[in-house]
């Protein structure tokens, strides 16, 4: 736990885009142990599950900072924001364009928001009490700033756009499957995925 924590902070302040796959990964790792630390059918269904869709995500992700860095020559966010301002011939290469979208996506396919959200409840249904607040508490709001830092260095208004409308709509399903749970931890999982939106509105 105490690993993890560290490995989120050390993500709040990583703009390389191999530095964040790094301790993407690493704070996965973690968390892949401590699901499967209860030691119960359930839980280990949830940490195998967990292993599997992180992975996918991951492949997208270092796919999507492939084509960026291949369109750009640039592997660092900072560098990316600078690089991008006001460059319109960037904004039509379809390539920068492609990378741009399966990275945030893929963001947001790790923290379940919009229509990824059908991972989330299978895999935080096999967690403990603890594991899921600190989850929903600690790294979402890092996986929030990490995407909005990251989508803010497209400078590509309709990537920007897409993920933004993509984040709000859990504010829908959220909502919605909320209303029909009878379990209390279905019930903190939807009002998870609704939470989403409300940690994305201030960037």
């Amino acid at each position: 736990m105490v690993f993890s924590l560290v490995t989120l902070n050390l993500l709040l302040n990583s703009y390389s885009f191999v530095n964040i796959f790094i301790f993407l990964e690493i704070f996965g790792l973690c968390v892949y142990y401590l699901v499967a630390s209860q030691r119960t059918l359930r839980s280990l269904e949830a940490s195998v599950k967990y292993f599997i869709f992180g992975s996918i995500s991951s492949i997208f992700l270092a796919f999507g900072f492939f084509l960026i860095y291949f369109s750009t020559g640039v592997a660092s966010i900072v560098d990316l924001d600078l690089f991008s301002y006001n460059n319109l011939n960037l904004m039509g290469n379809l390539v920068y364009q492609l990378g741009c979208l399966i990275t945030a996506l893929s963001i947001v396919a790790k923290i379940g928001g919009g229509f990824f959200f059908y991972w989330v409840l299978d895999v935080y249904d096999g967690m403990s009490y603890p594991l899921l607040i600190f989850l929903n508490l600690f790294a979402k709001i890092v996986y929030v700033i990490t995407l909005f830092n990251m989508v803010s260095s497209f400078n590509s208004p309709l990537v920007s756009i897409f993920i933004q409308i993509l984040i709000i709509s859990s504010l829908l399903f959220g909502a919605l499957g909320a209303l029909y749970q009878i379990k209390v931890r279905r019930f903190l999982i939807y009002t998870s995925i609704y939470n989403i939106s409300f940690f994305s509105i201030p960037f």
